[in-house]
């Protein structure tokens, strides 16, 4: 009897073939049929699935953030609280950006980097940096997320140059200011 794999296999089967892909080729050389081809399905698959290889790339950044955010325990619902320490889940946040082997390296230089700072600043960790904020401000917020997305995809190209804790200092004082 043939094994029939169920939508959550194909879809992580089909994440797992781009990264793959990704390791050794430039995301531009990448194609659909490619990816098809890795993984052993028809191009109507990967449509079922994702709509075009930058919906996928989306899916994989999303996948991630969340997955930091569960690493890094941040309680929602403790966004601007003073029970929740912000700081130090920044200072997280980065030193594990700044390992070379880190996923964070990996799909900042492997991608797009407007695709890229665009999903990590729409993910938004940089709120749970200021306690003081108010839930309501949304531009302050977008204002404070876009900077401080820029400020760390610079600071990880320019090969981190300053501590994982300077960084987090700049970044936590330019929102309790």
């Amino acid at each position: 009897m043939k094994y029939i794999k169920n939508n959550q296999d194909t879809k992580s089967d089909i994440k797992k073939a781009f990264l793959c892909l990704l390791k050794n080729h430039s995301y531009r050389s990448i194609s659909i049929s490619i990816i098809c081809q890795k993984v052993g399905i028809n191009r109507s698959t990967f449509y079922y699935h994702y709509e075009t290889i930058e919906h996928l790339l989306k899916n994989i950044y999303a996948d991630y953030f969340d997955e930091v955010r569960r690493s890094l325990e941040i309680d929602e619902s403790l966004i601007f609280s003073e029970k929740q320490d912000n700081f130090t889940k920044l200072v997280e946040f980065l030193n594990e950006c700044s390992k070379p082997e880190s996923t964070f390296r990996f799909l900042l230089n492997k991608s797009p980097e407007n695709l890229f700072l665009d999903s990590f600043t729409n993910w938004g960790i940089f709120p749970y940096a200021n306690d003081k904020g108010s839930k309501n401000d949304f531009y302050q917020i977008l204002y404070h997320d876009s900077g401080s997305s820029s400020i760390i995809v610079r600071w990880i190209k320019d090969g981190c140059p300053i501590s994982s804790f300077d960084l987090a200092k700049i970044i936590y004082d330019s929102t309790t200011d």
